[in-house]
């Protein structure tokens, strides 16, 4: 792989993990919960147990907060429900993306309340159940006033799980859940115990490192449903990361490809400098004989070596440039033809070019005429 190619994969990875996702990775963990085989369950005991877990969890040792939903992002395609929307001057179906959420699943998650409140342990309770929607999903429903409070009439005949007359309690960011490099899409979360999931997923915000309450929550999760599949727990940074891993995993042969071709070149590079001063003694003694400068065979010698280096940089730019479109469908916040990296490129390989051409340019600029004459 081109060095430029290189370069746009780890601008790529770079941008990717800079993204703003509507959470916050750090100081967080996350456990899946396969607590059935189907997209939802009727409760009961899976309810009993996911209370428990979150009480349970609470009380460990630097735990700020914890919830459960039905999915975990940046990485899990939603379901997308249409939902009839009617109000006093539209009455039309909207596309919205629907999740379930338990009360301190967003602080867990570090998505930031944008209006109103969270859900709270009265809601599932409730004759009818409140609905939180993103930042994009109250924008597009409600363009003109404050969401938080009239009611929202709303219906998902898919579903028929959250349906009635209802009023948004909250808005609050919006979340990635169909990667990083995906754009924003309106949701409409309800509280999961009013359509628990099959799978779950556990987030606990922890005030130091997450990793170290990793074998705490394990053990905890096993003892208190010791029939549940193996969780998986894990840093939500680490699942973030792995969301992205295919791009990482082609960066770092790509990356090592690219410093072996240009130690190659530049060995290649030495070798041809250092043979051609060898080979041009004699030609090189008669002009310091005659009032050449040291430093003007240095510029002999390193002009050599940047004049090669542009014939292959210019070749090698048109090659990327040709095949650019290839790495498309990989790249995310730059394009195929970034100026900014190729420039980066050009000027690591032309410095790269310098430090080979050293040892040659400082041989000639080091030449004694005298003896290079009798040798000959």
């Amino acid at each position: 792989m081109r060095p430029a190619d290189s370069g746009l994969l780890v601008r790529t990875v770079d941008r990717l993990l800079d993204e703003d996702s509507g959470f916050e990775s750090r100081r967080a963990l996350t456990a899946r919960l396969m607590l059935a085989d189907r997209m939802f369950i009727d409760g009961g005991a899976a309810t009993a147990f996911v209370d428990t877990l979150l009480e349970r969890v609470l009380g460990l040792p630097g735990v700020q907060a914890a919830g459960v939903g039905s999915l975990l992002p940046p990485d899990e395609a939603p379901l997308m429900v249409n939902m009839f929307f009617e109000s006093a001057t539209r009455a039309e179906y909207v596309t919205l993306s629907f999740r379930t959420v338990t009360a301190g699943y967003f602080e867990a998650l570090g998505t930031p309340l944008a209006a109103g409140r969270r859900f709270d342990a009265g809601d599932d309770l409730a004759e009818v159940s409140p609905v939180m929607l993103s930042e994009t999903a109250a924008r597009f429903v409600y363009p003109n006033r404050d969401p938080v409070g009239p009611p929202m009439i709303y219906d998902f005949d898919v579903l028929g799980i959250a349906r009635g007359d209802s009023s948004v309690v909250a808005v609050v960011g919006d979340v990635k859940h169909r990667g990083l490099d995906a754009p924003r899409a309106g949701s409409i979360y309800v509280p999961w115990r009013r359509a628990p999931t099959g799978v779950a997923h556990l987030v606990v915000r922890t005030t130091g490192d997450p990793a170290a309450l990793v074998p705490a929550v394990r053990d905890l999760i096993r003892t208190l449903n010791p029939s549940l599949a193996i969780p998986e727990v894990r840093t939500l940074a680490d699942h973030v990361a792995g969301t992205i891993a295919e791009r990482r995993l082609r960066v770092v042969p790509a990356a090592g490809f690219a410093a072996l071709a240009l130690a190659v070149a530049m060995a290649g590079l030495f070798g041809t400098l250092a043979r051609s001063v060898a080979e041009r003694r004699r030609e090189l003694a008669i002009r310091a004989a005659v009032g050449a400068s040291p430093g003007r065979f240095v510029r002999l010698v390193m002009g050599s070596s940047l004049g090669v280096t542009a014939v292959g940089l210019v070749a090698g730019t048109t090659m990327a440039a040709a095949t650019g479109r290839s790495l498309a469908g990989l790249l995310y916040g730059v394009g195929p033809y970034d100026a900014g990296t190729f420039a980066t490129v050009t000027l690591v390989v032309a410095l790269a070019a310098l430090a080979a051409s050293a040892v040659p340019a400082r041989r000639a600029a080091r030449l004694d005429p005298m003896t290079a004459l009798r040798a000959e």
